[in-house]
C-alpha cells in the first residue's frame, strides 16, 4: 500500500519479522513503513517499524497508513520528555520492567522525526492526520 501526505510518500510493507514490545505474539501483524521525500533535491528517507491490529492485521487502506505516521508522530513526541524516569513517569510505569526497550523506541523515534521533519509541532501533525482519517 502507497500514499502520498503533503510531499511526502508513505509506504507500507508487510514483513512479519518480529514481535512488538507489547505483545510476543504479534508478527503476523509487523510492517515496515517508509516515508520518502518527495522533492527532487532531497533523498531522505526513513523507515520505523508498526503493528496493526489484530482485527486487521493488513494495511489495506490510505487511512491506516496515516494511522501509521499518527502513531509515530505519537511516539516522537514521548522520546523528547527527557530521561528515562521522565519518559516512566509521564507514561505511567511504576515498574520500569519493560518500558527501557518502549524509551529507546521513542528515542529512536525522535532521531527520526528531527531528520525528516524537522522542527515541525508533532503532537500537531499527529493532529492534523487524525482530522485527515476521519
Amino acid at each position: 500500500m502507497k500514499t502520498v501526505w503533503h510531499n511526502f510518500e508513505i509506504e507500507s510493507e508487510f514483513v512479519g519479522k518480529e514481535n512488538s514490545n507489547w505483545d510476543n505474539n504479534s508478527k503476523d501483524r509487523h510492517h515496515l513503513i517508509t516515508v520518502k521525500d518527495t522533492n527532487p533535491e532531497s533523498d531522505k528517507s526513513i523507515s520505523f517499524s508498526f503493528w496493526t491490529s489484530k482485527a486487521n492485521p493488513k494495511i489495506t487502506k490510505r487511512e491506516e497508513l496515516l494511522d501509521a505516521l499518527e502513531c509515530f508522530f505519537s511516539d516522537a513526541e514521548f522520546g523528547d520528555y527527557g530521561d528515562f524516569y521522565d519518559f516512566c513517569n509521564e507514561m505511567g510505569y511504576n515498574v520500569p520492567r519493560g518500558a527501557y526497550e518502549n524509551w529507546k523506541a521513542c528515542k529512536a523515534a525522535t532521531s527520526d522525526a528531527r531528520y525528516m521533519f524537522g522542527s515541525m509541532r508533532w503532537n500537531d501533525v499527529a493532529d492534523e492526520l487524525r482530522e485527515e482519517r476521519e
